[in-house]
């Protein structure tokens, strides 16, 4: 597993790289997971987390055909559920908000 500066450096040359979905996965597992997980149970999450991802952008796809995305109702649900889920596993140190 690595230490959260690793991973932050990993997160932003994702990001740099313009892979903002793994640079998005890193920065969940920051701020969302408790210390020690070990890699057998993020394989699943990390699986959902790119099915969420996926889901998302069929969803924006979908909308921007129709010319209705509403892209602060997208933001605010995803503010929601991530809040719920921290709720139900309990924050760790490290960021508090995943963009």
């Amino acid at each position: 597993m690595m230490t959260d500066e690793e991973a932050q450096a990993r997160a932003q040359n994702c990001a740099r790289d313009g892979n903002l979905i793994e640079a998005g996965w890193v920065m969940t597992v920051l701020s969302g997971m408790p210390d020690g997980v070990p890699e057998t149970e993020l394989t699943p999450l990390r699986a959902a987390f790119f099915a969420g991802a996926k889901h998302m952008l069929a969803v924006m796809a979908g909308a921007q055909r129709r010319d209705n995305l509403d892209t602060q109702k997208v933001a605010n649900d995803l503010r929601a559920e991530l809040a719920r889920f921290r709720d139900e596993i309990g924050p760790k140190d490290g960021p508090k908000d995943v963009h």
